[in-house]
């Protein structure tokens, strides 16, 4: 399998990839970063171009896993390596606790430790659930969002494509937030953010 990305949150993972039984099977790539090194955490391989990228998804494996930040970037990167012949894959952590009735989790998407996702949750594709991030029942999170460590969306929360939740956020029962706002750390979001809206504070206002 092919890993995008060999910064942060691949190293956030690679716990989940060991626990999942797949790092003897990896790969990872970065050409974003160039490196005289061809090995990440010195001990696993990278590939540095595109063009092999694309020969390990043709020949060797074509699943692959986008561990780069930026909800934005997630669907870019999604959406290139899929026009390459690759296919998305989904990693829960099996220290995650996920609701039995009725949760739907798209293609692409990672839910790190310790993430508790309720049950009648939907996660759409791309999404990001962090460390520690608690869903509750009744949410729809659109696809290529990212929730950041800590935060909580309190029950029939609605969000839509890309947008990021910061570290620690809450998001009250019933609110509703746009396509691409962002949702600073910390902040306790009351009311619906309009899309593109960057809000914080609590409770949470809009900033320029």
């Amino acid at each position: 399998m092919l890993i995008i990305g060999s910064g942060g949150l691949a190293k956030q993972n690679i716990d989940l990839l060991q626990e999942r039984g797949l790092l003897d099977k990896v790969v990872f790539f970065n050409n974003v970063e160039p490196d005289s090194s061809a090995l990440f955490m010195a001990r696993f391989p990278v590939l540095r171009t595109q063009e092999l990228a694309k020969e390990y998804l043709r020949s060797k494996d074509p699943h692959f896993v986008v561990m780069v930040g930026g909800p934005a970037h997630r669907q870019r990167l999604q959406a290139e390596f899929t026009a390459m012949g690759g296919q998305p894959q989904t990693l829960i952590s099996p220290k995650a606790d996920i609701g039995a009735f009725d949760v739907a989790i798209g293609k692409g998407t990672i839910v790190m430790a310790r993430a508790l996702i309720e049950s009648t949750v939907t996660l759409g594709n791309g999404v990001l659930i962090n460390v520690g991030a608690i869903v509750t029942h009744d949410t729809v999170i659109g696809d290529f969002c990212e929730i950041g460590p800590g935060a909580k969306l309190c029950g029939k929360v609605s969000l839509g494509e890309e947008v990021f939740i910061g570290a620690g956020a809450i998001v009250l029962p019933g609110v509703s937030v746009g396509a691409g706002a962002i949702i600073g750390a910390g902040a306790v979001v009351v009311r619906s953010v309009a899309p593109g809206e960057k809000v914080a504070g609590s409770p949470a206002k809009p900033i320029s």
